[in-house]
This record gives C-alpha cells, sequence and structure tokens, in this order.
C-alpha cells in the first residue's frame, strides 16, 4: 500500500513541476496576434513563448550558439544575450535575474514573454480578462489605461528636491534638481508604468536604467512611500505630493490650444495640450508631437517625439496664463512667446 501512495505521490509532483500549455491565452503585438506552432506554456506562474516567434515579430536578429545553447538577439542597436537554463540575461550590458530561466520543450527554445519584450523597450500588459498578453511598441497601443483615479497619478517631490511625475496616460518622468540649479536646466529621465494590482505598479524605463521593476506602493494623504521589490538601485522612496492630484487632465489650465497674435488656423503658429499628457506645436508646415507634464508650478516640460513615439528631445518652459493669455519664457529669459487661447 506504501508502495502504491509513493507512486502516486511522484506522478502529482512530476505533473506540478511539468510545464502546462495556455491554450487560451493568445500574445498580440500592436493589436496583431503572433502565431506560434509550440503554445504558450506556463511555468511557475510566467508565460514562456517560442524564441524565433516572438523575436521575428519583433523584428530582432536573432543568433544561436547550439554549443552553449546561449540566444543573442539585435534590436534597434539593443543586444539581449540569453542562455537555456541559465537564469541571468544580459540586455543592453546589465544583467537580470530571471524567475524562469530559457528552456527547451518539444524540440523549441521557450523564453519569457515579459523579460524578453521589456530587454527591448517593448510595453507589455496582462489582459485577464480576455485571456491576452499585449505587446506594444509604444503605450499607446496596449489599450486605454484605466489610471485617472490611480493614487498615485500627480507630481510628486522626494527630499533633496528629486521631482517625480506620474501622469494618467501611462508615462511619467523623474530628475534632479539641486537646490542651487534653475529646473529648466535639468534632464528629465522618461518612463512608463502600469497598475499591476492593488498596491504595485511596474515602472518600465529605458534599458539600462536602475528605477524600471515591480514596486510597492503607500498612499496616505499628500505622502507616498514607493519600495522597488526587484533589482532597483534605490530600493524606497519617501515622497511628498505637489501641485494638486492630477497634473494632466481637464482642470489643468494648458489643456487647449493656444496660437500667436497674428495668426489663427491652419497657418498658424501655437501649441496644443491635450488632456491626456499629449499634445504638439504647430506652425506653417511643420507638426511637432510631445507628451507634456507640469512637474511644478509655473513649469512644463515637453518630451518631443518621433513618428514613431521615441523621445526625441526633451524642452523645458517656464509658463504663466492670465485670463486667455499663455505667456511662455524659454530657460535664460532670451526667448518670450505670447499666445492667446483659440
Amino acid at each position: 500500500m506504501k508502495k502504491i501512495i509513493s507512486g502516486i505521490f511522484v506522478v502529482v509532483l512530476l505533473f506540478a513541476m511539468a510545464p502546462m500549455a495556455l491554450a487560451n491565452i493568445s500574445v498580440r503585438l500592436d493589436g496583431n496576434p503572433i502565431a506560434f506552432d509550440v503554445p504558450p506554456q506556463m511555468v511557475d506562474g510566467r508565460t514562456m513563448v517560442p524564441l524565433r516567434a516572438i523575436f521575428d515579430a519583433l523584428g530582432a536578429e536573432t543568433d544561436w550558439d547550439d554549443s552553449t545553447q546561449t540566444i543573442t538577439a539585435t534590436r534597434a542597436g539593443v543586444e539581449v544575450s540569453m542562455q537555456v537554463g541559465n537564469p541571468i540575461i544580459i540586455a543592453a550590458g546589465t544583467s537580470v535575474t530571471l524567475d524562469v530561466p530559457p528552456l527547451i520543450i518539444d524540440g523549441r527554445t521557450l523564453v519569457p514573454t515579459r523579460a524578453v519584450a521589456e530587454s527591448f523597450g517593448v510595453y507589455v500588459q496582462w489582459d485577464g480578462d480576455m485571456q491576452v498578453v499585449r505587446l506594444a511598441t509604444q503605450p499607446g497601443l496596449l489599450g486605454p489605461f484605466p489610471l485617472e483615479n490611480h493614487p498615485v497619478v500627480g507630481n510628486w517631490l522626494m527630499p533633496g528636491g528629486t521631482p517625480w511625475n506620474f501622469r494618467a496616460n501611462g508615462h511619467g518622468a523623474w530628475a534632479a534638481f539641486p537646490a542651487e540649479t534653475s529646473p529648466a536646466t535639468q534632464v528629465w529621465h522618461e518612463f512608463t508604468w502600469v497598475s499591476v494590482s492593488p498596491g504595485t505598479i511596474r515602472i518600465i524605463s529605458p534599458a539600462g536604467s536602475s528605477i524600471g521593476g515591480l514596486y510597492e506602493y503607500s498612499v496616505s494623504g499628500n505622502n507616498m512611500t514607493l519600495v522597488g521589490l526587484e533589482n532597483q538601485l534605490v530600493r524606497r522612496h519617501q515622497l511628498h505630493r505637489q501641485g494638486g492630484q492630477h497634473p494632466v487632465n481637464l482642470n489643468n489650465a494648458l489643456v487647449g490650444r493656444w496660437t500667436t497674435f497674428h495668426t489663427e488656423g491652419a497657418d498658424g503658429t501655437g501649441y496644443v495640450f491635450n488632456a491626456d499628457g499629449t499634445g504638439y506645436a504647430f506652425g506653417p508646415g511643420f507638426r511637432i508631437n510631445f507628451n507634456w507634464s507640469t512637474p511644478r508650478d509655473n513649469f512644463v516640460i515637453l518630451n518631443e517625439l518621433t513618428a514613431t513615439g521615441v523621445s526625441a528631445g526633451t524642452r523645458a518652459l517656464y509658463f504663466n496664463i492670465e485670463a486667455n493669455m499663455l505667456y511662455l519664457r524659454f530657460p535664460g529669459g532670451t526667448l518670450y512667446i505670447d499666445l492667446i487661447r483659440r
């Protein structure tokens, strides 16, 4: 009898450890389904997909070293290297420890979806209701961000003057503001973020940045604590809310269309600030898209975007609004722009 029970226990244990095929889960890139010859597998709570299919879909060039079972992939100048059975992945020269290493199932090498995608700067979102892993080359292609009333949305300041900005459209930024230096001269570091569950968010930052990863948050009044749960350089952040709860929404006075006095319409010159944190500068023959935020009173950051949504530069402006007039001033006071709401 003991032998029978022991045999049953071994079978159950082996079954529990085996990868599980996820026939009902799909993976989409920018809304388009990715076809796999081996279905996604669930291993220790992580979705694993065939490397060739996911890398081809992302437009990455791949190289396989059979002697060491090492995969090297390159996309847009970023190199990612991983080895079957090894939990360490090298992305853009930075080592990251995976929860589940690459493995071989049915003759196919499977890799963790989120780790691979985020290593290349691709955004990831899990839709539990639809059982879909959504990948996107731009945050807006993931789908709507249900973040309008999220507790972390707002402008926050750390002791010592470092501001953080979380916007309801899933964008954010942080920068250092030494007391003796004008904030307009500082470099802002952009990131995107998603709500993972009540009490946790994930910050997605460019490869090599030290702030990306999973965070626990706790908001009490105008104070917030962020605690890094992964490999963040700074594990604990204490922040204080600045300038209201929703820095980019319909209540922000900048929202609207502003043009110079002598021009109006399609041939005019000016700025459009949308409530979702997007906007554009326009003029005869040009249009420059940007994301924007107001991390401090009378101070706006414009993160200019290329056609593919990649940041092409950051511009900082002081602003003042009086009635229907918007006054913009560049750092140093060398250039002023006066606009009227149209």
